[in-house]
């Protein structure tokens, strides 16, 4: 319904905007155009929020819902700019108050772009954009500004000129995020990221993919909103072009994050290792922040105990799993790229996992799982769709046993075989892995 009357508001607008605005048209006109700025408003909080956010390694699709809404927001301008009669002036402020508010989501934007930059140290990359960056950045501060004073003609010139220069920038970052534009100085982005670290070290490749994804899409919204203003929302070449080069590098950054869930378990046990090692005594969920951060392509649960809870694990698809300990707290990890599922049915496959819970503490669950900790054992079950057992993935498991460590006190070390656990002398972690948007990556590998 809501989809229905978004739409049907973009066509009265588009129609009104042909013709003088008229007396009778204005409060018709006004509220389709304010509730129009309002859902752009909305779209545009949740872009921001979906760049902050850590945990979000899939923005582009709240970028191209809110990039739906910038040529309705170039028409509403050129509807409205101009217009001083006495009718229209308490329209227009209500517009502008709106329009005003769009400019200071879009500085907080530009502002956490530019600290995200801050934290990406890569030559390689730097000496890429640098051009590419600027001109962007100045042509955002323009459209910010235009945003505020749509009236001034000074503003309005400067932000226009954008409209000649902009696109082959934002072409040129979009070949860089699909890994099309490379060179022997300038290598392909992601592959070299994960060449120089050795493994898929999730933090600097979403901040660096955040970071140039971010830049396209500003220079897409200012090539976008300049077209809309300066031709009307009927010319829709930039706006097509951008939609689809954000659906690409969509696309092709979930093939990375796919390749990624088949890094080396040594590699990924690695990264586990690391970070209860340096955070053992935080909260259980400052523990699954940090490993998320790290390893992006899996959600999780953890389940931390004060004393070693012994546990045994049984099913007809066992996720991956590794115990790790540290001092007197156990951890249960198991990860697959794949979600669980809120019921089962005659198609899914599935894992039981049981321990005495006489001395849990506390857990995190990021996947569904029923757990049960009264029961006596404690139980956990999990489902999966039977399509999990298709896919190839860093596959961690020894047997349905769970390996206690010998001794506390440290971190012990789990050593690998052709992508098997040989030896796992480590205690209790519990963390189930999933890669994010589980169907697209499914059907991406089939």
């Amino acid at each position: 319904m809501f989809r229905f009357q978004w739409v049907g508001g973009i066509l009265l607008i588009l129609v009104v905007s042909e013709f003088q605005l008229s007396r009778a048209s204005v409060s018709t006109v006004v509220s389709l155009a304010v509730t129009a700025l309002e859902t752009t408003i909305e779209r545009a909080n949740k872009v921001s929020d979906s760049l902050k956010n850590d945990n979000d390694i899939t923005p582009g699709d709240v970028i191209l819902s809110f990039m739906e809404t910038i040529p309705v927001v170039g028409d509403i301008i050129r509807l409205f700019k101009g217009q001083d009669e006495d009718e229209t002036k308490e329209i227009m402020n209500k517009i502008l108050a709106q329009l005003t508010t769009l400019s200071q989501l879009q500085t907080e934007t530009l502002v956490f772009l530019q600290n995200l930059d801050n934290k990406i140290n890569l030559v390689v990359l730097k000496n890429q954009i640098a051009t590419s960056s600027k001109i962007i950045n100045s042509c955002y501060t323009d459209l910010i500004h235009f945003l505020k004073n749509p009236s001034s003609l000074a503003d309005t010139d400067r932000f226009l000129k954008c409209y000649y220069s902009i696109m082959t920038e934002v072409r040129h970052i979009g070949r860089i995020l699909e890994e099309k534009e490379f060179s022997l100085e300038s290598p392909k982005l992601f592959s070299y990221i994960i060449q120089q670290d050795k493994y898929c070290n999730g933090t600097n490749i979403v901040n660096t993919y955040k970071y140039l994804f971010g830049l396209h899409f500003l220079g897409c919204e200012t090539a976008v909103l300049a077209e809309a203003v300066k031709y009307g929302n009927t010319s829709r070449t930039f706006s097509t072009e951008c939609l689809t080069s954000i659906k690409n590098i969509e696309k092709h950054m979930m093939s990375i994050y796919s390749v990624c869930t088949r890094d080396t378990c040594d590699r990924v046990i690695g990264v586990l290792k690391s970070v209860i090692g340096s955070h053992y005594n935080k909260p259980v969920e400052r523990i699954a922040g940090e490993i998320l951060v790290r390893l992006p392509w899996f959600f999780f649960t953890v389940f931390k105990f004060n004393r070693n809870p012994g546990g045994q694990m049984t099913g007809n698809f066992l996720p991956s799993y590794v115990t790790i300990h540290h001092g007197h707290t156990y951890f249960i990890i198991l990860w697959t790229p794949f979600n669980t599922l809120l019921k089962s049915d005659d198609t899914t496959v599935s894992f039981v996992l049981e321990f005495d819970a006489t001395h849990f503490d506390s857990d995190y669950r990021g996947m569904h799982v029923n757990r049960n900790i009264a029961r006596k054992p404690a139980m956990v079950i999990g489902h999966f769709n039977n399509n999990v057992t298709k896919v190839s993935y860093s596959r961690c498991t020894k047997t349905s046993k769970i390996t206690l460590a010998p001794e506390p006190g440290h971190i012990l070390n789990a050593k690998s075989d052709s992508g098997k656990i040989s030896s796992v002398n480590v205690v209790l972690v519990l963390s189930i892995a999933v890669l994010h948007l589980f169907d697209r990556v499914i059907n991406m590998i089939s």
